[in-house]
């Protein structure tokens, strides 16, 4: 992800301006990263999910469990708690269908 739009984000959830330390540029591109690594992981799992019916599994539920636990447990943030908890309820709206859908596959 590009400073500017992280600094836009930053500033647009009511956080200020995002500190300029190596360390949090660090951290963004990292995310950035991961996210783009998780999200050719999941194209990867689509093209084959009966093949990859388990991996599919588990990660809706390792994505529930940390996203409940999150929730739980940093909710109370003064201005990230609300972040937190649409991030968790956004974790549910994804992987409970996941998890029925997968449900309905027939196992080979």
């Amino acid at each position: 992800m590009p400073t500017p739009w992280a600094q836009a984000a930053h500033a647009a959830i009511g956080l200020g301006e995002l500190p300029r330390e190596p360390i949090v540029m660090y951290l963004v591109r990292g995310m950035s990263a991961m996210c783009a690594l998780y999200g050719g992981l999941l194209l990867l799992l689509a093209g084959d999910v009966h093949r990859y019916r388990r991996v599919i599994t588990f990660q809706a539920v390792a994505i529930l469990t940390v996203a409940t636990c999150e929730s739980i447990l940093m909710h109370h943030l003064p201005v990230l708690g609300n972040y937190i908890l649409i991030d968790g309820a956004v974790c549910w709206l994804y992987c409970l269908p996941t998890l029925w859908l997968q449900t309905r596959l027939e196992k080979e």
